[in-house]
């Protein structure tokens, strides 16, 4: 209804524009043929005056030899009228401050002039765009435009509707999708190429949504697995009248931490954080660790810089430098090192442990995956999907590389130089 309405006042407007114009233009234009013919008086009569003995004649006489073109015409003296011709009323002489400029008066154009000799000349020219004029025009817009109008109209709203019929049928289709399951892709309901465009991108995000719907209960499923163990052992201990250990405690916090890292929402950290020196954050973590039974070497320039968030990424440092401890051969040493090329970052913990088994490379970020000898290790299997998401968040990546007898735990970062 809102499509008719709109092509029928579209139709009505576009044809009355024209006719305004027209009105406009016929204004301006007789204006001017006042203001032209005053002219043309005042010069006459001054070229009269010289063959006549009186201003009164020469002025009559210019009137007698004007032709009768239906403009009205006057000449006035001190004393009154001297002289008219044309159709029409009486114009006047005027005097105000009005009359100093064609205008339109009473139906007609006028245009008074003062010429040199002190008489004033008047000229009254009929509005040519007439009334009868203006209802032949209006009779024929209404008998010609109005109808078409009233067609545009009707074809637009059928347009309308077959145009939209599609997008109904995909907009109940959507409508009818279930919130749990699988997306089911919706089918071709369409040639068009603006509806092709549309259920593509509702098949995308259903897609995408479908796949994070899963993601998520498929997470909350392994939390709830892993928060398991510590939880029973500190009920257990609680019941026996024991304090809870420390291990389980820790435990606990480790993985909470853990936890709410991996679900963050990805920001680009490289964009919002601070310069931190990665070089000073390996030789930290490996004063940290002096103490226990691996040496720890470091090999790094005095500085490397990336930017992001410097406790995340001592986080993953230290992930994955425990992750090292777990699995390495007793009192083999743990390399640390930082270099960069190409614009590129890389920071690397290689251990001289068992090694991770070609098909374990990769899995073994995903959360909840622990590898091969993880029978000696009780972690969650969290910590290295921590690391790659940390790594995500900057810009980056994170990956395993075998190296014969151990593993290179690699972050591979967006170098950062001060401008």
């Amino acid at each position: 209804m809102i499509a008719a309405v709109a092509a029928a006042v579209t139709a009505l407007v576009s044809a009355a524009v024209p006719l305004v114009l027209l009105g406009l233009r016929l204004t301006s234009a007789n204006l001017r043929t006042a203001e032209n013919l005053a002219a043309a008086m005042d010069a006459g009569i001054t070229q009269e005056r010289t063959e006549q003995p009186t201003l009164e004649g020469a002025a009559r006489e210019f009137l007698d030899e004007s032709a009768l073109d239906g403009a009205r015409r006057e000449v006035w003296g001190p004393s009154g009228l001297i002289a008219a011709k044309g159709p029409g009323g009486k114009v006047g002489a005027g005097g105000g401050a009005a009359d100093a400029e064609p205008h339109k008066e009473k139906g007609r154009f006028v245009a008074r002039r003062r010429t040199a000799t002190g008489l004033v000349v008047a000229v009254a020219v009929p509005d040519s765009f007439s009334g009868a004029l203006r209802r032949e025009m209006v009779t024929a817009l209404l008998l010609g435009v109005l109808p078409l109008s009233v067609l545009s109209a009707l074809i637009s709203v059928r347009l309308a509707r077959r145009a939209l019929a599609p997008l109904e049928t995909l907009a109940r289709e959507v409508a009818a999708r279930s919130s749990s399951g699988p997306w089911k892709p919706l089918e071709a309901i369409s040639e068009d190429a603006e509806v092709v465009h549309l259920a593509d991108a509702f098949n995308e995000t259903g897609r995408r949504l479908t796949q994070a719907l899963a993601a998520e209960r498929e997470f909350a499923a392994y939390a709830a697995h892993a928060l398991r163990t510590p939880l029973t052992r500190l009920v257990a201990e609680s019941h026996s009248g024991m304090p809870p250990s420390g291990g389980a405690l820790e435990t606990l916090r480790r993985l909470v931490e853990s936890l709410l890292v991996l679900v963050r929402t990805d920001v680009r950290l490289q964009e919002t954080g601070f310069a931190a020196n990665v070089a000073d954050l390996l030789r930290h973590v490996a004063r940290s660790r002096a103490g226990s039974a691996h040496p720890f070497t470091v090999e790094a320039p005095d500085e490397v810089l990336v930017r992001g968030d410097e406790e995340l990424l001592v986080a993953a440092i230290e992930h994955l430098a425990e992750n090292a401890l777990a699995y390495s051969t007793p009192g083999s040493p743990i390399h640390l090192s930082a270099s960069e090329r190409d614009g590129v970052v890389t920071v690397a913990i290689r251990d001289e442990g068992p090694g991770v088994a070609p098909e374990d490379l990769e899995r073994i970020f995903e959360p909840f995956v622990r590898g091969r000898g993880a029978e000696v290790s009780t972690g969650s299997g969290l910590g290295l999907a921590l690391v790659r998401r940390i790594a995500a968040g900057h810009g980056g990546s994170a990956c395993a590389v075998s190296e014969g007898a151990g593993t290179s735990f690699e972050l591979r970062l967006p170098v950062w130089r001060p401008r």
